[in-house]
């Protein structure tokens, strides 16, 4: 059985992807390995992996994190049926209600978020620069207060808003609705799979991994490792299965910060540099790694 998550009640210490999903990458001792983007690595226990303090908040009354662990009371029982279930075809309600619980809360989605708001900033500045007005010291002085208060603004607000959609929907329904679409088994592999910090991704064909924060119809797959060798896959009409391989390399596609491997697994570190970018190098390696 899987273990519960713990206490029902949310401190300041608040983990993005939860310790009963961790603790089915954990060894004996209750640690996994965790491989950052940095190609740093290190062997921790669950409870100090994939947390930040007041990730959603000061705790009190309704904050979004005790949200959240409320209702992973329900989505706990969920993750037990698809964990312990036959390898094969699944209720496609059960799978949908766990994809869009763990769809994308992760530190790596704030940076990005940030980097997005950036790369805008950056391309409207550019076109002013380039305006006629640009010499204009008020000029000058007004866009650099707009882009000053949009850059440290606008994450800010975004970040505030999805925890507030999540306060008042930890498991969105609309999400559920969209991902019961797909055609969903659990299947097992010969080899260690990963846990990207986006937990839950998305892939077009191809199989190149994104988070899951949305997706349109170009998204063929949608998959969720459960554990060190079981994986979740969704796809839609007659996909074929995806292979141990296109599972790893899209989840160190869809992680953009670290990944968390069983710590019997190695030679994961060495691919660590290429995380988000030349798949088609990394699918290679990876595809000699497991033949």
């Amino acid at each position: 059985m899987l273990r519960q998550t713990g206490s029902p009640m949310a401190g300041r210490r608040q983990h993005y992807i939860p310790q009963m999903l961790l603790r089915r990458f954990a060894d004996t001792n209750g640690a996994v390995m965790v491989i950052r983007t940095d190609g740093s690595r290190f062997s921790a226990k669950t409870k100090n992996v994939a947390l930040e303090t007041d990730f959603h908040g000061t705790p009190g009354d309704g904050t979004t994190d005790e949200a959240i662990t409320r209702e992973e009371t329900k989505i706990w029982k969920v993750l037990c049926k698809l964990v312990e279930c036959p390898e094969g075809t699944v209720d496609c309600v059960d799978a949908a209600t766990v994809l869009s619980h763990f769809y994308t809360r992760s530190a790596a989605w704030r940076s990005q978020t940030a980097t997005m708001v950036d790369t805008v900033v950056g391309v409207i500045r550019a076109k002013l620069d380039a305006s006629d007005q640009a010499r204009d010291p008020s000029f000058q002085l007004i866009t650099s207060l707009a882009f000053s208060r949009l850059e440290k603004l606008v994450p800010t607000r975004i970040v505030d808003a999805h925890n507030a959609l999540l306060k008042k929907e930890p498991t969105p329904a609309q999400r559920a609705t969209s991902y019961s679409k797909f055609r969903y088994v659990v299947q097992d592999f010969d080899v260690a799979l990963v846990l990207g910090d986006s937990i839950a991704w998305g892939a077009s064909v191809g199989t190149r991994g994104i988070p899951l924060v949305e997706h349109d119809d170009s998204v063929e797959y949608v998959v969720f490792p459960l554990s060190v060798k079981r994986c979740l896959i969704g796809s839609r009409g007659s996909q074929p299965l995806l292979e141990a391989d296109d599972i790893i390399a899209g989840s160190f596609a869809a992680s953009s910060e670290f990944v968390v491997v069983h710590p019997q697994s190695s030679g994961y570190d060495e691919l660590v540099p290429t995380m988000g970018s030349g798949m088609r190098e990394l699918s290679e390696r990876l595809r000699r790694k497991v033949t």
